[in-house]
């Protein structure tokens, strides 16, 4: 199985990650070209590309971080990149348990907690219920 997990990150900085890595020049991008692209710190970089790599943006390398398929998110405009998130978003098993949750009635808490227990994610449910929120309405 595989293992999921759900950090919040709001949905624009996971682009920017994938842009930070679309754009690196050769061998790729580091941890610290996606710290210093988003002009952040090293916590938030390390969090924001793990969630890019969760929803299948880039992958890994070692250290090195390349992109996956991302050129229709590169060349998206502002007004595009919102559906090409939710592409890659309805792909993500855990946001599809969560959305087929509360269409069937279930709270978003209640939501929240059944996907964490059936994907045995350690997140907080509060961060897993920010991230959700963030991604649904942005996409």
């Amino acid at each position: 199985m595989i293992e999921h997990n759900i950090l919040y990150i709001p949905a624009e900085k996971i682009i920017e990650t994938v842009e930070c890595v679309y754009y690196s020049k050769a061998p790729g991008a580091t941890k610290e070209t996606i710290c210093a692209y988003l002009k952040t710190n090293t916590e938030y970089g390390r969090r924001a590309s793990i969630m890019a790599l969760q929803l299948g943006f880039i992958k890994q390398n070692k250290k090195i971080f390349e992109t996956l398929d991302s050129n229709d998110l590169i060349k998206a405009s502002g007004e595009q990149k919102p559906i090409i998130f939710r592409k890659q978003l309805q792909k993500f098993e855990p946001f599809i348990l969560f959305v087929t949750l509360m269409s069937k009635g279930n709270t978003i808490k209640d939501a929240i907690r059944k996907v964490k227990v059936i994907y045995s994610i350690t997140t907080g449910e509060k961060d897993m219920r920010l991230a959700f929120l963030n991604w649904g309405v942005y996409s």
